[in-house]
């Protein structure tokens, strides 16, 4: 079977859609579009492991963080006033269109998520607590991203008492000022975020308009610092791990 022929056969199940972002990055080349999907299938797989180890050890930072600060059950509305830095009213309960209502609400479906695991168990003994130990794994990446925002500040990272954000990133330089430089730790959150969802969702790496993988690049190195500041065995550990940048020479010259 030619490699043009295999093109067309996987356009039906794959769907030329989906492959029409890879024809255009490479003039209409079918064969080049197969290398670059291949290209771009490689560096996901890659990447996956990074990710993981990044989002597992940032969740893991923040939450004990969030249980220094408001207790082991930070989670629950009346533990603390880490949401909004207010109590809740029946007002913000009625109407859950907020930052504060999504975040409430993601806890609420990690919350039914242990409770599923708990139905499918029959003995008790064996049963998940709802614990910040139970419940940090449960939450998604991008609840965390979230919880490092600006509108949190006051109420946790830049409060004057402890400035918790360097619980966070103990590892970084000494000479970081987290006041200043909190902005670009917030824009590199983002855009890790957005390579997660495209390495967790089989979309292209690269940036379509651009046609070229610069963005993707830059927010790595830019991650693998971050990592650094999260903790420096993590990223020794995902450095013995690493196939990334043994694919990054695969990458056209074009596209970099």
């Amino acid at each position: 079977m030619s490699d043009f022929s295999t093109y067309d056969n996987l356009c039906i199940v794959f769907s030329e859609a989906r492959f029409s972002t890879y024809l255009s990055a490479t003039n209409q080349d079918k064969l080049e579009a197969l290398k670059l999907y291949t290209l771009n299938m490689r560096l996901s797989e890659s990447l996956y492991s990074f990710l993981c180890i990044f989002e597992i050890t940032l969740r893991n930072r923040i939450s004990n963080v969030l249980v220094q600060e408001f207790g082991n059950n930070w989670f629950e509305e009346k533990a603390g006033k880490w949401l909004n830095g207010k109590a809740a009213t029946e007002w913000q309960d009625k109407n859950r269109n907020t930052q504060r209502a999504r975040l409430l609400q993601q806890i609420d479906k990690a919350k039914e998520e242990i409770n599923k695991h708990n139905k499918k168990i029959n003995n008790p003994q064996y049963h998940k607590k709802i614990t910040s130990d139970t419940l940090t794994p449960e939450l998604n990446f991008g609840f965390w991203t979230e919880i490092m925002g600006s509108e949190y500040d006051k109420i946790i990272w830049l409060i004057q008492k402890n400035s918790y954000v360097k619980d966070v990133f103990p590892n970084a330089p000494a000479k970081l000022n987290f006041a200043r430089d909190l902005k670009r730790i917030r824009r590199i959150l983002y855009n890790i975020r957005v390579i997660r969802n495209r390495v967790f969702h089989h979309e292209p790496l690269f940036n379509t308009k651009k046609l070229s993988f610069d963005e993707l690049l830059t927010t790595y190195k830019d991650a693998k610092e971050l990592l650094g500041w999260l903790s420096k065995d993590a990223l020794c550990f995902f450095e013995e791990n690493n196939q990334f940048e043994k694919l990054v020479n695969s990458i056209p010259s074009s596209m970099k």
